[in-house]
């Protein structure tokens, strides 16, 4: 009966004592792949403003050239115009707050001198 006690009380200590952390195996990273790109053929970098919905084209700003570019899903520029400049179809400003698609065949650009309309074809 001691003996039994004894183990018993050892099995009982083993079965309660703290555990010692298990090592966990390697969490899991998930791998970043690239699904899709765009490849414009141009020297300066322009910045993506605006998408069309079906994601059939582009609506970039080249900030160095002040070029508004639409671009095709497949990369080829459509159109590109400098509405900065003085003169007909101009904002005459190098800054503007919002310029996105609107509609089917309209750009609509926002400045601190107002806001204006632009058939981009």
């Amino acid at each position: 009966m001691k003996n039994f006690l004894l183990v018993l009380l050892f099995a009982w200590l083993v079965a309660c004592s703290e555990k010692t952390q298990e090592t966990q195996s390697e969490a899991y990273i998930p791998e970043l792949v690239i699904t899709d790109s765009l490849v414009i053929d141009r020297l300066t970098k322009p910045n993506l403003i605006d998408v069309r919905e079906e994601g059939s084209e582009y609506l970039f700003f080249d900030f160095q050239t002040d070029e508004l570019l639409r671009v095709s899903a497949t990369g080829e520029t459509l159109a590109s115009a400098n509405r900065s400049e003085d003169g007909k179809d101009s904002f005459k400003t190098r800054y503007f707050s919002t310029a996105d698609y609107s509609g089917e065949d309209e750009i609509f650009i926002t400045t601190h001198a107002g806001a204006f309309m632009y058939d981009p074809y």
